[in-house]
């Protein structure tokens, strides 16, 4: 799972932009040699995001299918408060409408 070369490489290049200073950076040297591999720290694994499993997906030719690709638009509408400031749409709850649309993943 963890290419530990390129964490390595990752985690020592982000180390040297600290070197002046006496307090290293760690956490945050290690999370950035995560993420150059598309890895997180989260919930006491190292695990892969988002991003790196739908790259993965699609390189499998398990791409997204436009209903998938609509759903996700509309739940990122739903949910960026900059785009939704009201809390009904013709009259149903902006939440049943985000409830609704995340229980449409699992048909």
């Amino acid at each position: 799972m963890v290419n530990f070369d390129r964490f390595l490489a990752s985690f020592i290049n982000e180390m040297k932009k600290y070197q002046p200073v006496t307090c290293y950076n760690l956490p945050g040297c290690i999370k950035k040699a995560l993420e150059d591999q598309e890895l997180e720290y989260k919930d006491g694994e190292i695990v892969k995001t988002q991003r790196r499993i739908s790259a993965e997906a699609k390189e499998n030719g398990y791409g997204e299918s436009e209903d998938e690709k609509i759903r996700t638009a509309l739940i990122h509408f739903f949910s960026n408060s900059e785009n939704t400031s009201f809390e009904y749409w013709e009259g149903i709850p902006k939440k049943e409408v985000l409830t609704w649309l995340e229980q449409q993943k699992s048909k």
